[in-house]
C-alpha cells in the first residue's frame, strides 16, 4: 500500500509541476477529395535535437476541413539560458492536387517556462496548402 501511495504521489508532483498544452487546430482543404493527416507536437531546441511534446501522433482522414485538439503535459525545461518553450508542429499530410504527401511546419508562438500548473490555450487555422517548410498560420486566440 505505501508503494502505491508512493507511485500515486510521484505522478501528482509531476502534474503538478508541468505545463498544460491544449491546442485546438482546424485545418482546411480547398481539394474535394478525402485526405489524410496526422500531426506531430515539439519542443524546438537550438543546441541538441528538438524533443517531442505529444509522443502520441494525432491522425485523421477527412473531406474537405477537419478540427482536432490535442491537451498533453510538458515539464522537461528548455536548456540552459532558455527561459522559454517554443512549440511546433508538424503536419504531414494529403492536402495537394496530386494527392502526394507533403510536410509544413508549424511554430505556435513562445511559452514561458515558468509557467507550471498554467494551461496554455492555443486556437489556429491552418490551410493545408501551403507548401513553404515554414508557414504562416492564423492565430484564432481570442
Amino acid at each position: 500500500m505505501i508503494r502505491l501511495f508512493l507511485a500515486i504521489s510521484i505522478f501528482l508532483a509531476i502534474a503538478v509541476n508541468a505545463t498544460r498544452f491544449d491546442v485546438r487546430l482546424e485545418l482546411i482543404c480547398n481539394f474535394q477529395q478525402q485526405w489524410q493527416y496526422s500531426a506531430y507536437f515539439y519542443e524546438h531546441d537550438l543546441i541538441s535535437p528538438s524533443e517531442g511534446m505529444h509522443t502520441t501522433p494525432v491522425y485523421g482522414s477527412v473531406q474537405p476541413s477537419s478540427s482536432f485538439a490535442a491537451q498533453f503535459d510538458y515539464s522537461e525545461g528548455d536548456g540552459i539560458g532558455d527561459n522559454y518553450y517554443e512549440p511546433f508542429l508538424a503536419l504531414t499530410h494529403t492536402c495537394t492536387d496530386t494527392g502526394s504527401q507533403a510536410t509544413a511546419t508549424f511554430y505556435l508562438g513562445t511559452v514561458p517556462v515558468d509557467s507550471a500548473g498554467v494551461v496554455i490555450q492555443r486556437r489556429y487555422l491552418i490551410d493545408t496548402r501551403c507548401d513553404a517548410f515554414f508557414c504562416v498560420l492564423i492565430d484564432k486566440q481570442q
